[in-house]
């Protein structure tokens, strides 16, 4: 069996044959690589990092952000009324609607 092997691994490496995987770095951030080997190099590696975030096209995903926007721009109208009403310019020291 271990001659069989020896004989598929080295077959194997006259081909450049692709490898695809996938991992995660320190950062959080997913990569996704494509490459090939041949004679045990690699060459033609394409290494993409993937959001998966933002290539989500999940009907609730669309809802949740578009939701999102309408809170922050729920929150600027808050603010705007509540600075009139108090009638501070934002530029007070110990005004908590100071930014």
């Amino acid at each position: 069996m271990r001659l069989l092997a020896w004989i598929v691994w080295h077959l194997r490496q006259l081909l450049p044959l692709v490898y695809r995987t996938y991992y995660g770095d320190e950062e959080g951030n997913v990569h996704f690589c494509v490459w090939r080997m041949w004679f045990g190099r690699c060459f033609a590696i394409d290494d993409v990092v993937v959001d998966p975030y933002e290539t989500l096209e999940n009907e609730s995903v669309r809802d949740v952000r578009a939701l999102m926007g309408a809170m922050d721009k729920a929150n600027e109208a808050l603010d705007g009324l509540l600075m009139a009403a108090v009638g501070c310019d934002g530029d007070c020291e110990n005004c908590p609607l100071s930014y």
